[in-house]
């Protein structure tokens, strides 16, 4: 697998300039976040869908640890607001050891900075970014003590190319996490953001210029799972703001499972991946399993077994990078036509 985060933001809240909400809804997500309540929802890339607004100095969000390939490639659409100020925008870390950083001076210049602050040689460009204005940006890194690469574009274009260098910094030759913060407040916003590794065949190098779409339950196909009030299992399920759990669907029956028809893309003309986030909690103490279920004309995917094991609302997630039923790239109409759920084990 290459393909290992993508998120949209569109499911933190649906009050423009409010924090993210339920409370922590991104904590439960994220491996770490520091500040979410002076985070911002925001009317998202080109006035669609939300953004992320990091509000207050020293925000930030971190991603779990995926796996060990050497290359990481980040991708992620960018605006500040705020000018003369500077961020540390994108950090890549090792098992929650900080490595390496894309800095941005809020003068409209990046920076590669290792982990002591330190410019990489040759590791700055300006790219003349302009406040109020979204850019899209992606950035490679190949971790090696000698070897080591770092390639940044902008809207597609080759800004910045380093290579015969010393990028690790910890003691591992990889990184397996992605941080986002804003150290003095330019008000970073961030929207549809990937990460990928360089392993496999597929979306191992830069992915371009994109959009997350968010797709939510419109039906039921075929359910198993008790329904809290709803006459229909989606409808308890659909909400774009998780009530936590005033509406849900429940099971403590082994194997049962329920899945749901999706509404369909609507802006896409090509897809790079999914990733399936299922919201989950106990009713009461102790530790279940479940599985996302994926279902590709009569091929059905499992995810690895998650662990649920509080009372409060945890996001469950399931990267599908290809088409269970095709072993090939997804389609708009694949997608379209493709039923998730949930499985008890």
């Amino acid at each position: 697998m290459a393909l290992l985060w993508v998120d949209g933001f569109e499911s933190y809240g649906t009050s423009i300039g409010s924090a993210p909400a339920p409370a922590n809804v991104m904590g439960r997500k994220y491996a770490t976040i520091v500040s979410e309540s002076s985070f911002d929802v925001e009317t998202g890339r080109n006035g669609v869908g939300r953004c992320i607004e990091i509000a207050i100095s020293n925000g930030r969000f971190h991603t779990p640890a995926f796996g060990t390939d050497r290359t990481i490639i980040v991708g992620f659409a960018f605006k500040y607001t705020t000018v003369a100020q500077t961020a540390y925008v994108s950090n890549l870390f090792t098992n929650g050891t900080w490595g390496l950083t894309l800095w941005f001076d809020g003068y409209g210049r990046f920076k590669i900075l290792n982990n002591s602050s330190t410019e990489l040689a040759g590791g700055s460009v300006d790219c003349n970014l302009k406040p109020n204005r979204w850019y899209w940006i992606e950035w490679k890194v190949y971790c090696d003590n000698s070897a080591g690469t770092v390639d940044v574009r902008i809207g597609n274009k080759n800004v910045l190319s380093l290579s015969g260098l010393d990028t690790q910094f910890t003691g591992s030759n990889y990184y397996n996490q992605v941080n986002f913060k804003d150290n003095t407040t330019i008000h970073l916003h961030v929207d549809d953001f990937y990460v990928c590794d360089g392993s496999g065949t597929d979306n191992n190098d830069f992915l371009g210029n994109g959009q997350v779409e968010c797709l939510r339950p419109d039906g039921d196909s075929s359910v198993a799972w008790t329904p809290t009030g709803a006459s229909t299992n989606y409808d308890e399920v659909d909400e774009a703001q998780h009530d936590s759990g005033t509406t849900n669907v429940a099971s403590s029956t082994a194997n049962q499972q329920d899945e749901y028809t999706y509404a369909n893309t609507s802006s896409l003309t090509a897809v790079k991946g999914l990733m399936v986030s299922t919201v989950a909690a106990l009713d009461s103490a102790g530790s279940e399993t479940m599985q996302t279920v994926v279902q590709s004309v009569s091929t059905e995917s499992l995810s690895a077994n998650h662990t649920v094991n509080s009372t409060l609302y945890y996001t469950k997630v399931f990267v599908e990078e290809q088409d269970p039923d095709a072993s090939a790239a997804w389609t708009t109409s694949t997608v379209d036509a493709a039923l998730f759920g949930i499985k008890y084990i």
